[in-house]
């Protein structure tokens, strides 16, 4: 089932959607009911599958059912449902819930890591976007200036990136 999944991934990696989806549907098949990250990370990769596909529904479905499979809410390590979930939510235009699924899978990774963990700061900079599709411009100017605060500790290439991320959150407000 490893192979399989990691064929899909290259898959994935060259936009052969379609080829992906069918490597996948292989390895969920004759474990469809199971969790645990194997299966999890499956689910997810499927649900970005079908969302690069613009099946938008069937993406939303399969992301939570990655987060049911997920032994750990948020994990740090492989593919998280949670980021897919949040993405397929703001294409469906449904802001709020991708905020509050972004907030929720930040808290989860600062119980796991830290709250200057480059994950929790890159899914704070992901929620801007969609407090300014809500019309919340104070609270993305705010959340921003915190954001860029912390990233000044964040090591490599995450010192560079994470403000890079947030200044794109904060110009898609204006």
């Amino acid at each position: 089932m490893r192979s399989r999944l990691d064929a899909a991934e290259y898959l994935c990696k060259q936009w052969r959607w379609q080829d992906a989806e069918r490597e996948l549907r292989e390895v969920l098949g004759p474990a469809a009911e199971e969790s645990g990250p194997l299966m999890a990370s499956a689910r997810t990769l499927l649900a970005q599958t079908l969302r690069a596909q613009g099946r938008l529904g069937e993406a939303e479905c399969e992301a939570r059912a990655a987060l049911e499979a997920q032994p750990v809410p948020g994990m740090v390590d492989g593919r998280d449902g949670q980021d897919v979930l949040a993405l397929v939510l703001g294409d469906l235009g449904r802001h709020r819930e991708a905020a509050e699924v972004r907030a929720a899978t930040a808290a989860a990774r600062t119980r796991t890591t830290s709250a200057d963990h480059w994950l929790v700061l890159k899914g704070r900079s992901d929620r801007l976007q969609h407090l300014a599709y809500l019309g919340l411009h104070e609270d993305v100017v705010a959340e921003a200036g915190a954001l860029k605060t912390a990233a000044r500790g964040a090591e490599g290439i995450h010192r560079i990136l994470l403000p890079l991320a947030v200044t794109n959150g904060q110009a898609f407000s204006l």
